[in-house]
């Protein structure tokens, strides 16, 4: 019994002797890696390390800026009829769709004939209306300016002449005879 008890004894020892080695070289690595911190906090300087961050921050702002350069808007010029059709700057898919792409285009420039017939058709519109506008101003400054028309129909004529419609002023061309050749004659003066 008394083997047994110095055998256990003994196991027990060698036991506790290695788990006590084995907490100490953990102790040791800790320890070395806490006094690694340390040093590192130790160097800090909180001056040096702003000044340092600031030139960083700065070098980094300086090369990601970029010009941006502005272009000007050209439009597109209209092609002649007689032109040829060249394969430069046109996407062609396969040979079945090019077909589909040309009548595509085709029906695309003829919308954009119509559109610049119309905005053409628009600003000569524009522009009647508004000579027909200062004609009108004139003429009301001159009914203004001058003593009031002994004849209401007269005074109608010269009043809204400018505002009636081509059908209205042929009506009243033809009704108004001698007295509309006589008012015509004096707004154009």
């Amino acid at each position: 019994m008394e083997e047994i008890y110095i055998d256990t004894g003994n196991t027990i020892n060698v036991a506790v002797q290695s788990h006590a080695l084995l907490l100490l070289t953990k102790a040791k690595e800790q320890h070395k890696r806490y006094e690694g911190q340390l040093r590192l906090c130790r160097q800090v300087s909180p001056h040096a390390d702003v000044t340092y961050f600031v030139k960083a921050v700065s070098q980094e702002n300086s090369t990601l800026t970029f010009v941006q350069t502005h272009q000007e808007f050209k439009p597109a010029v209209a092609l002649a009829a007689d032109d040829q059709k060249s394969l430069c700057r046109q996407l062609i898919l396969d040979r079945l769709t090019e077909e589909s792409v040309l009548r595509k285009r085709s029906s695309l420039q003829a919308k954009a004939m119509e559109m610049t017939v119309s905005l053409k058709h628009n600003q000569d519109i524009i522009s009647t209306l508004s000579n027909v506008c200062q004609r009108s101003n004139r003429l009301t400054f001159k009914l203004s300016s001058t003593s009031f028309f002994s004849s209401s129909s007269s005074f109608f004529f010269f009043y809204f002449w400018p505002a009636l419609s081509p059908s209205c002023k042929t009506l009243a061309q033809r009704s108004g005879g001698a007295w509309f050749d006589s008012r015509q004659s004096q707004t154009k003066d």
